[in-house]
Parts: C-alpha cells; structure tokens; sequence
C-alpha cells in the first residue's frame, strides 16, 4: 500500500504539494542537482528528496521510475538513509580536526594541562550518515541499473547494464531508422535482510508467459543496519540531473530563474516534448521523473 502524503518530508523541492496518496507522482529535478558524498564527511545533497521515517521496523520498498532520459547521469530512484538527509550541512567532527585547547594556541611548547587545569570535555564525534540510493541511470547512451553506497569510507557505485529496448528514446524518435520504442521505466528495490541492504532491479527481460516479476540482485551492503536504530531510518524517493547548462540568456537578462515543483507539473509538455514558447527555459533543462506505485512496508 502506497504511503500516505502527510507523512512525507520534502528537501530540496520548494513549494512542491505532496499527494494525499503516492500511487503515482512526478519529482522535478532541476540542473547541477544531485546526492553524492565527495569524501567521508562531505555531501553535496542538492537533488530533490521526498522521504518517510517508517513507523514499523523498515523491510522492504519498491517504486518504479520513468522519464525522458537525455543527459549524462539523469537518474532517480530509491534512497534510504540512516540518520539526517541533509546530513552534508553539518560537518562532522573527527578526532584529527578536532579545535586545540585555548592554552596550546597560546603556547605550543607548554603542556596545556598543568597548574591542575583540567582537561576539555571530551566531545563524541558526530557519527555521519549512510546513505544507498538505487537507480535508473542514464549514462554512457544508455540506461542502466545503478546504486551508490555511502558510508564512512566514502562512496562507491554498482552498474549493471539494461539489455534491448533500452534506448536513447530522444535519439531514436528523431532517427528515421528507428522503428523499435525504447524502454524507459525500471522497478527497483531495496530490501532488508538482517543486517544486510540487499538492492534489486526488475529483470527487463522476464522468460515468456511469465506474469511474475523477476528481479536481479544488483548488490548486497552487509552490515548497512548493524547498530542503527528503527527511528534512524529514512526511506524515500529522488532524482536528480547532475549536468550543468549554465546560464541562459533569458536568464542572465532576467536576474536567473528557479522552478518551483508545480510549475514543473503544470509545464509537463514543455518538459517532455522540448516544445518553444516557455519564456521559463529552466523547465526545459530539467528532469520531470514519474513514480509509480511506491510502496514501502
């Protein structure tokens, strides 16, 4: 059963309006937005996010997601995290970079604790969140399965390649030799085995006369869950278009311009079809990305 709406929290979508229900919802994701962790304490968290904290020990989520995929890296999909989603606003505090006692900056070569001076408080380093996302990515002229794992190493990213029809759909509908749709949506799912994050993606090519989903394991993070708490736990949706246009003429002239979520809905055919005559050329540049049947339980 699909999420009720006011249970679900929005980063980086202003002035979006949340369904009552999400069966079936559009995210828009403008240019140079994306959720990536550069080094072990440092986020950039710019795509737009919609997220729960699930009221019941989390198990298991599945969405499927599709777009007109253009650019290098569009993608959207799962994400799950296991502390604060805007965890890259605050940086987190290590031993290494901790502040010198006032004494020592004073005098280096002089113990800053004698003359029975105590030392500081001693202060816990902020324990940074992990993140997975799992997505329909775009890269490369093709769409693939992907899933980024966060964690306090840093970052890394599992790739599987989507077999035929999975096309550059824009390329193909302006070829005359291309008589073949291409695919454009993708299932994916997280799912919880013990302590372990185990990432899915919907098999797009299931044997004949099947009418059952077969999945494909596209990575297992062991020990995702180990010492976190149910309350911890965030589960949601995103998107993102980490290509940078600049720009444009309009909107140098006009001061810049920023797209809200509903003017990204009620733009959807300029977003899709590329069609003249929006004055607001950021709409598009951006992604509109479709989610359908969003479960998390």
């Amino acid at each position: 059963m699909p999420p009720d709406g006011s249970s679900i929290n929005a980063v980086n979508t202003p002035q979006i309006s949340i369904p009552r229900q999400l069966e079936s919802f559009s995210l828009y994701a403008p240019p140079s937005t994306d959720l990536h962790r550069q080094t072990p304490i440092n986020d950039t968290v710019t795509a737009p996010i919609l997220y729960l904290t699930p009221s019941h020990p989390f198990t298991g989520a599945e969405v499927t997601v599709s777009a007109k995929w253009e650019l290098e890296w569009d993608q959207a999909g799962l994400v799950i995290f296991t502390g604060d989603v805007c965890s890259s606003i605050d940086q987190a505090t290590t031993p290494s970079s901790a502040p010198l006692h006032p004494a020592a900056l004073e005098d280096r070569d002089q113990d800053p604790y004698e003359e029975d001076q105590a030392p500081p408080a001693y202060s816990a380093p902020s324990r940074h969140s992990k993140w997975v996302k799992a997505s329909l990515e775009f890269t490369n002229n093709a769409l693939h399965a992907t899933s980024v794992s966060a964690t306090l190493d840093g970052a890394d990213l599992a790739i599987a390649p989507l077999p035929p029809p999975y096309y550059n759909t824009h390329q193909m509908q302006t070829s005359a030799a291309a008589t073949i749709p291409g695919r454009t949506d993708l299932r994916l799912k997280l799912e919880r085995i013990g302590y372990a994050l185990w990432v899915w993606y919907e098999d797009p090519s299931p044997p004949p006369y099947s009418t059952e989903l077969n999945w494909k394991k596209l990575r297992e993070i062991s020990g995702f869950f180990w010492g976190i708490e149910d309350k911890e736990i965030k589960i949601g949706v995103t998107a993102s278009r980490p290509a940078n246009f600049g720009m444009s003429v309009w909107e140098r002239e006009h001061g810049g311009a920023a797209l809200s979520q509903t003017s990204a809905e009620g733009s959807a055919g300029e977003v899709e079809g590329l069609d003249g005559g929006d004055p607001d050329l950021t709409a598009r540049r951006g992604l509109l990305v479709h989610f359908e049947d969003l479960e998390i339980w």
